[in-house]
C-alpha cells in the first residue's frame, strides 16, 4: 500500500521466518490481507458459473482481529512484539477509514499504548553519529530502527486524524517525541542510512529542520504539513472560537507561550505554510502536471505510483490547512462584526437616533462592516478548493486505490465550498459551470466510498447541501412566522439581548433522550464552542429588535442539537416549514457565516 510504509520489501520474507509465535506471524498477514485483497482479485465477466467470490476485507479483517486479542491474552504482562502492533497498526486503519466511531478509537488508543511501552518515542533520544562509515551492524540496526520509526510515525499520524474529528486532544505528547521523521523508502530498502531530523515542537522551526537535514522523503514532508493542519485546527475550533487557551499536546504552546493571541499564531502558521511550500523538493511539488499513478518508476524500488501518491497527499494536506488557517478568519470576522453592529444599533435606538426596522430584508448597507472581512478569507477558500479540483481532475480516474482516504474528507469539504459558491456566488459567476466541477468532485468522494467504504453520511449530505442553501438565496415570501415571537412577559432580558448561557437545542429531540443536549448519534463535543448560528441571531436582531426567538420553548424551531455530524441532516430540517429559512438572502459573506459554518467543521466527517 501506498498510504503507509510499515516493511522492508527487500527483507520482509526473512521477517517473516524470524517471527517466533505463529499466531503473531498470522495474524499479520491476515490483517496485510484486508487490503491485498481489494487488488488480488479479478471482477466476474458474469459468464462463469463456476466463478466463486473471493474473500472480502471484512473476513480477513475479522481473522486478524481475533488473533490478535488472543496474541495479546498470551502475552500477559510482557510487552507486545513489534509485529503484533503492525498487525493492530494495519487493523485499526480499516476501521478508522470507515468512521472514528467506538471501536476504532479504542483501538487507535491501544496501538499508542503499546507504542509508549516499546518505547517507540524515543527510538533517537540519544542521536544518531553519521559521521564515518557504518560497519554491518550499525546498518542492521540503522534499519530496524527505521520499521520501528515507520510504525510510530503511521500511529502518529492515526492520532492526528482521529483526534482532529473527535476534537479531543491527542494521545501523543509531541513535547516527549524523541523518534526523527522516516527517511525515502529508496534509502531504507536499499540499506542506505540517510540522517533526518526531529519534529520541532515550533511550528516555525519544522520546515527548516528537515530542509537543513537533507531529508527528502515524502512521507517526512507529509508529516509536517499535517502537523501543520492539525495546528491550525486546534486554534481555528478550539482556541480562537471557545477560549479554550489550556496546555495542549500538539506544539503551539510549547514554543511561544507569551504570545497568546490565536490570530497572530495563525499567521506564523500561514506564513510556515508558504515557507514549508517553497522548500518542498521539487519531486514532491504538485506543478498542474497529469498524475499517471503508474507502476513504472526510478528504481525497482520506487515507482511513480508512490511518487504520485506522495505528490498528491502533500498537496491536498496544504489545502486542508489552508481551510483550516483561514476558517477562523472567514467564520469568526462576520460574528464579531456583527456583535459590534448590534451594540452600535441598540445604542441608537436607546438614544433615539435610529428607526426600529421591520424588514428581514436588510438595506445594501446594512451589513457592510459584516461582508468586507470575509472577502479575503473566502476567496482562500475558493482557491483551495480550486486546487484539490485541479489535482483530481489531473490524477488517473482510479488513483483513489493509492493514496490515504483519510483524504476523502478534504474532497468532500472543497466539494461544499464550490456548492456555496455555486448558490451564492456573485452576478456573472458561471454557476453550470460550478455544478459541473461540484459534480466532479462529489463523484470523486462516491469513489473513496466504494473502494474504502468512507463514510456514506457526508455523500448524503451533499445531496441535502444543495436544496437546502437555494432555500436560503430564494426570495421572501409574505407571511407571518410562528418560529418568531415576543418574548414572554416572566423573562427579564432586554428584548435585544439573548442570554450567554441559552441553551439552544430541541427539547423535544427523541436523539436525546435524556435531554442534556447531546444527540448520541454525534461524536463531538460543542458545549465549549459558540454555536455557528449565533452571528445569524444577531443579524436578525438588527432587523427585529421587537422579537426574539423563545429557543427553550419553542419546538417548532428546527435547529440541529450541534453543529457536527447533523448540521445538515433532512431529519433536523424536514419538519420546518416552506419559507423560514427563505428570507435571508443577506449575500454571501452574510449567509456563509452561519450556514456554511454548520456544513464545514472539520468534525462533520465521521
Amino acid at each position: 500500500m501506498t498510504a503507509f510504509s510499515l516493511f522492508q520489501k527487500p527483507t520482509f520474507e526473512a521477517k517473516l521466518y524470524a517471527i517466533s509465535a505463529p499466531i503473531h506471524r498470522h495474524a499479520l498477514l491476515a490483517a496485510m490481507f484486508c487490503f491485498s485483497v481489494r487488488f488480488g482479485y479479478p471482477e466476474s465477466s458474469g459468464s462463469d458459473t463456476e466463478y466463486q467470490a473471493p474473500p472480502t476485507p471484512e473476513s480477513f479483517w475479522d481473522i486478524a482481529v481475533q488473533l490478535i486479542d488472543q496474541a495479546l491474552h498470551h502475552c500477559g504482562d510482557e510487552a507486545p512484539p513489534l509485529c503484533l502492533l503492525q498487525a493492530m497498526v494495519l487493523t485499526t486503519f480499516q476501521q478508522l477509514v470507515k468512521g472514528v466511531r467506538g471501536r476504532a478509537w479504542r483501538s487507535l488508543g491501544t496501538c499508542v499504548r503499546i507504542a509508549y511501552e516499546l518505547q517507540l518515542n524515543l527510538i533517537d533520544v540519544q542521536g544518531i553519529n553519521y559521521s564515518g562509515e557504518f560497519s554491518p551492524e550499525r546498518v542492521a540496526k540503522w534499519c530496524a530502527d527505521e520499521e520501528r520509526r515507520r510504525v510510530w510515525w503511521t500511529i502518529w499520524e492515526f492520532d492526528v486524524f482521529a483526534c482532529s474529528i473527535k476534537l479531543g486532544p491527542t494521545a501523543i505528547d509531541w513535547a516527549e517525541n524523541k523518534t526523527i521523521l522516516p527517511v525515502d523508502d529508496d534509502d531504507w530498502f536499499n540499506r542506505r542510512p540517510r540522517p533526518s531530523c526531529l519534529m520541532a515542537l515550533d511550528p516555525t522551526d519544522r520546515w527548516k529542520s528537515l530542509q537543513l537535514s537533507g531529508n527528502e522523503s515524502p512521507k517526512a514532508w507529509f508529516i509536517v504539513v499535517n502537523s501543520f493542519m492539525r495546528n491550525a485546527h486546534l486554534l481555528s475550533d478550539r482556541m480562537a472560537l471557545s477560549g479554550a487557551n489550556g496546555p495542549n499536546h500538539d506544539g503551539m504552546d510549547g514554543a511561544h507561550q507569551y504570545d497568546s493571541d490565536p490570530c497572530a499564531k495563525l499567521a506564523m502558521l500561514a506564513n510556515s505554510l508558504s515557507c514549508f511550500s517553497i522548500a518542498l523538493p521539487r519531486s514532491l511539488a504538485y506543478k498542474d502536471e497529469y498524475l499517471s499513478f503508474s507502476s513504472s518508476g526510478r528504481s525497482p524500488t520506487f515507482s511513480s505510483l508512490q511518487n504520485d501518491s506522495a505528490i498528491h497527499s502533500i498537496h491536498v494536506m496544504t489545502q486542508l490547512t489552508r481551510f483550516k488557517i483561514y476558517h477562523h478568519e472567514f467564520f469568526n470576522a462576520a460574528s464579531q462584526e456583527a456583535s459590534m453592529a448590534l451594540v452600535q444599533r441598540q445604542s441608537n435606538d436607546q438614544r433615539g437616533l435610529g428607526q426600529v426596522s421591520h424588514s428581514l430584508h436588510p438595506k445594501a448597507d446594512s451589513f457592510s462592516a459584516v461582508s468586507t472581512p470575509n472577502s479575503s478569507a473566502w476567496k482562500r477558500y475558493l482557491d483551495a478548493a480550486d486546487s484539490i479540483l485541479t489535482i483530481v481532475s489531473n490524477s488517473s480516474i482510479d488513483h483513489i486505490k493509492h493514496v490515504n482516504p483519510f483524504l476523502a474528507c478534504t474532497i468532500w469539504i472543497a466539494a461544499a465550498v464550490l456548492l456555496v459558491h455555486r448558490v451564492f456566488g456573485p452576478p456573472g459567476t458561471n454557476r453550470r459551470l460550478l455544478q459541473s466541477n461540484f459534480e466532479r468532485l462529489r463523484s470523486n468522494y462516491t469513489q473513496y466510498v466504494t473502494y474504502w467504504q468512507t463514510p456514506t453520511i457526508l455523500l448524503e449530505k451533499l445531496n441535502i447541501l444543495g436544496p437546502r442553501l437555494e432555500r436560503l438565496r430564494s426570495p421572501p415570501q409574505e407571511g407571518t412566522y410562528s418560529w418568531m415571537r415576543p418574548v414572554s412577559s416572566r423573562r427579564t432580558q432586554s428584548a435585544c439581548t439573548i442570554p450567554q448561557d441559552l441553551d439552544i437545542r430541541r427539547i423535544s429531540d427523541n436523539r436525546d433522550p435524556k435531554r442534556d443536549g447531546h444527540a448520541r448519534h454525534s461524536m463531538s463535543m460543542m458545549k465549549d464552542s459558540p454555536t455557528p448560528v449565533q452571528p445569524f441571531i444577531e443579524l436578525l436582531q438588527q432587523q427585529q429588535p421587537n422579537q426574539v426567538a423563545s429557543f427553550v420553548d419553542d419546538t417548532t424551531m428546527q435547529w440541529p442539537t450541534r453543529f457536527d455530524d447533523s448540521a445538515i441532516d433532512s431529519s433536523d430540517f424536514g419538519s420546518m416549514p416552506e419559507g423560514q429559512l427563505d428570507n435571508f438572502d443577506f449575500g454571501l459573506a452574510d449567509n456563509l457565516d452561519f450556514s456554511l459554518a454548520n456544513v464545514l467543521n472539520w468534525h462533520s466527517v465521521e
